[in-house]
């Protein structure tokens, strides 16, 4: 008979310890989600936003913290820094251009640079996109 309640007493902490596990895991689950919509929030501002406005949206992304989705925050900040980056590279030359002692050539040689560096960053964004994607998949 002894036996059988120490059975019983070890079912009910098992059972108690995997409820335990699974609430746990939801409370994660819940966690994570509620990142994700304010990481997502943020990230689609920054894909939505005109180029003018790129550089404030990916300061919000930038500036926002993250604990489970790092990944995901880190992958799109990179791609869209890039992206930010050969934007305003673009405008200071096109600036320059219209400047009295403007060296075309030059700046036509840093055009295309800015516009290889744009185009690299689509590759990054892309990366961004697909975590974005699975993430909004899982969650």
């Amino acid at each position: 008979m002894a036996h059988r309640h120490a059975l019983v007493g070890l079912s009910a902490i098992l059972l108690g310890a995997a409820g335990c596990t699974a609430h746990s895991a939801d409370v994660q689950r819940d966690e994570e989600q509620r990142e994700f919509v304010r990481l997502n929030s943020l990230v689609r501002a920054l894909q939505a936003a005109d180029n003018a406005d790129k550089f404030a949206a990916l300061a919000a992304l930038r500036s926002t913290s993250c604990q489970r989705l790092c990944e995901f925050r880190a992958a799109c900040v990179v791609a869209f820094e890039r992206h930010v980056e050969a934007l305003d590279e673009l405008n200071v030359l096109e600036k320059e251009l219209q400047t009295p002692h403007a060296d075309p050539a030059r700046i036509g040689q840093d055009v295309l640079g800015a516009a290889h560096q744009l185009s690299g960053a689509q590759p990054l964004i892309n990366t961004c996109s697909r975590l974005q994607g699975e993430l909004a998949r899982r969650l």
